[in-house]
């Protein structure tokens, strides 16, 4: 014989899993991007653009440390590989890199600083109109500096 669950069984019960699935429902929203704020943006690609920086420092060392070995001549080949096309887009992203992340970290610090919550998106939207103009600026003396590089090569 089958017995009926109470309905405060059934109401507990019911709780549970409305709590579990709450649960489960905030943790898979943390990760789809939208509905999100700008400061959590501009969290995401300070982190993301200080590793990009730190990336490019440890490719910077491997370059140099060809130097050290007393291989003038393999420097000098790795130097004029850089100046292929695909090493000035990634100056370019590296420039891009820097200027967000310094411009960026230069809000936090005025944040730090006590500027007043009303203010922040504010701040990041100044800072990131500075940063295009920025960026149009660093590209430009990039991509005109091709054709120089080229004729001095060769």
């Amino acid at each position: 014989m089958v017995t009926q669950p109470k309905s405060e069984e059934i109401i507990v019960v019911n709780e549970a899993r409305e709590e579990n699935a709450s649960s489960a429902n905030n943790f898979l929203r943390w990760f789809l991007p939208f509905k999100k704020g700008v400061g959590m943006y501009a969290w995401l690609l300070h982190r993301l653009t200080g590793l990009g920086i730190l990336a490019y420092l440890f490719l910077h060392l491997f370059t140099i440390s060809s130097l050290t070995q007393g291989v003038e001549g393999l420097f000098h080949e790795e130097t004029y590989l850089y100046t292929a096309m695909i090493f000035n887009f990634l100056k370019f992203g590296l420039a891009i890199a820097i200027i967000y992340h310094g411009l960026n970290g230069f809000r936090v610090i005025l944040i730090d600083f006590g500027v007043p919550v009303k203010y922040h998106k504010a701040l990041f939207w100044i800072f990131l109109i500075i940063g295009i103009i920025l960026i149009v600026i660093a590209g430009y003396l990039i991509f005109t500096q091709i054709e120089d590089i080229t004729r001095v090569a060769a």
